[in-house]
Parts: structure tokens; C-alpha cells; sequence
């Protein structure tokens, strides 16, 4: 796994660098992992200071099971549940960035699109648009600071 890194050109940490990455562990949660598995996971997710995960199900026992297999200044901050049960959960690395506790959803309303929220054909059928393939799959943010966590 780890010449598959190097293939891949993934940096390694650096002190002015904040190496982010995205994965979908589609359906994470769904099914039990092995205990290999888990293992592998971890040790992809810490290359990077910061990971976000998609698709976490109601079922946290593998999310936690990876998290213990990682060093103790990754913390995990997970999103309420969407469609499907499912969550995103932020794995910041708090020896380099800290979370700040400051977290939310981003929402596709008026603000974004004022002009087609307008009443009307075109607004209805955008509203319908929006609500049917995008609602469940709403981005998450999450504030970190560039200093590491204390306390």
C-alpha cells in the first residue's frame, strides 16, 4: 500500500501543507468490515491532516472501529443523518489543525438561486429538481484553525 502512494504522488505531511482528502466508503456501516480491512482504511486516512467520509450508516461500529486505528489526534465530527440514514464524518488530525467546533450543512434555497425561487412554472420545477436529486446530498462544512488544538 504504501508504494501505491508513492505511485500516486500523495505528499507526505509537511509543516506548511494541509494534505485534505475525500472518500466514499459507499455504505460504510451496511455490512461489517474485517479487521484487515478496517486496518487498511486507516492507514490511507492517515496520510492526510483532514478526511471526510460519505455514506457513513447509522451503524457507527466500523467508523469508530478505523478511528481507534488511527493516531490519537484524529478526532471524528459527523453531520446529522440525510437520506439513506447516512452521515458524513470529518476526521481532523489536531496535532497540526484544530476543529473548531463550528460546523453546518449547506442548503440549496433562495440565497443561492434567488431568481428562480421566484413563484411560477420554472420555480416549482426547479424547487422539485433541487429537492428530489440534490437534498440528500447536501455538502457538509467544518471550520479548522491553522494552529493545533490545546487542552
Amino acid at each position: 500500500m504504501r508504494k501505491h502512494k508513492q505511485v500516486r504522488a500523495i505528499p507526505k505531511k509537511q509543516k506548511d501543507k494541509l494534505p485534505v482528502a475525500t472518500w466514499n466508503i459507499a455504505n460504510l456501516g451496511a455490512q461489517q468490515l474485517r479487521s484487515p480491512d478496517r486496518t487498511l482504511i486507516a492507514e490511507i486516512l492517515n496520510w492526510f491532516d483532514v478526511v471526510a467520509i460519505q455514506e457513513c450508516r447509522e451503524n457507527f461500529a466500523d467508523l469508530f472501529a478505523i478511528h481507534n486505528e488511527l493516531p490519537k489526534s484524529y478526532r471524528v465530527v459527523m453531520s446529522d443523518a440525510s437520506g439513506n440514514d447516512e452521515r458524513m464524518a470529518f476526521l481532523p488530525e489536531t496535532t497540526r489543525n484544530c476543529f473548531t467546533g463550528l460546523k453546518g450543512v449547506f442548503d440549496y434555497d433562495g440565497v443561492v438561486f434567488p431568481d428562480l425561487w421566484q413563484e411560477g412554472r420554472n420555480a416549482k420545477d426547479f424547487q422539485t429538481y433541487l429537492r428530489y436529486y440534490l437534498s440528500d446530498h447536501r455538502p457538509m462544512w467544518g471550520q479548522l484553525s491553522a494552529k493545533p488544538c490545546t487542552g
